[in-house]
């Protein structure tokens, strides 16, 4: 069961599975007072959450909660720093993807978006050999997160072949970046699908290093990144010709 904030989703599972317990008590004890106290100063709900996550146990829930109160309080981003340190303090993070997210919401200097740098790294390809995103400068290409079992993502792959045939030789580049957790299934689907690019794989998921430190939390998302290494278009789709005419 899912339920939606106002700029966010996130999975109720596990407030299900410890309900009862002292950490459900607690979370539902927040959303009682939020909703009482929603239209008052975001300090009363700062200080609030600054007493139950200061508090001696380490609760599984606090960043639930906090994700919760980042969409729906009028608290700053001051503010919000300084609860999520305290939790950093008590032993958090459970949840690396909630992890992410929530620091790409409180630190929006941290997003990687149309006009920055890209972050280098380097993954193997399905021969065990090692492909690194600067390699790529000089060259206008597309880094395209993706999975074996996301159906949009492979749809587009006729239209791309197409494209990547038509200007690879005027520099055009792909790298297909796999958050899939199982390389068989992977390898299988690349395999079928006859991608001529470059391809790579995480391994671990949504929760390795490199969709974390894109904040990839679905695919497909991908990035045009220009010859300089900088992001000129993001979630983009075969309308890339235009950067070539530019």
């Amino acid at each position: 069961m899912k339920t939606r904030g106002k700029d966010f989703e996130y999975d109720w599972i596990i407030v299900e599975q410890l309900s009862g317990s002292k950490s459900d008590q607690v979370f539902r004890n927040y959303l009682n007072f939020k909703d009482q106290s929603i239209k008052k100063d975001g300090t009363i709900i700062f200080s609030y959450l600054e007493e139950i996550f200061s508090g001696a146990y380490g609760n599984a829930l606090n960043e639930q909660i906090l994700f919760e109160a980042i969409g729906d309080s009028t608290m700053t981003l001051d503010q919000l720093r300084t609860l999520f340190q305290i939790i950093k303090r008590n032993g958090a993070p459970f949840d690396t993807i909630l992890n992410n997210r929530i620091v790409n919401a409180i630190y929006p200097e941290s997003r990687i978006g149309i006009g920055d740098t890209i972050k280098d790294f380097s993954l193997l390809d399905q021969n065990g050999k090692v492909v690194s995103t600067n390699q790529f400068r000089g060259s206008l290409f597309l880094m395209d997160f993706l999975a074996s079992w996301c159906k949009p993502c492979r749809e587009v792959f006729t239209d791309l072949k197409k494209l990547y045939d038509s200007y690879k030789d005027k520099g055009f580049e792909v790298l297909g970046v796999s958050v899939d957790e199982n390389r068989d299934a992977w390898l299988n689907a690349m395999e079928k699908d006859g991608l001529p690019w470059n391809n790579v794989i995480t391994e671990r998921g949504l929760k390795s290093e490199v969709p974390l430190r894109y904040n990839i939390t679905a695919v497909p998302t991908n990035f045009l990144i220009d010859k300089s290494g900088i992001v000129v278009a993001k979630d983009i789709s075969i309308e890339i010709e235009r950067f070539f005419e530019q």
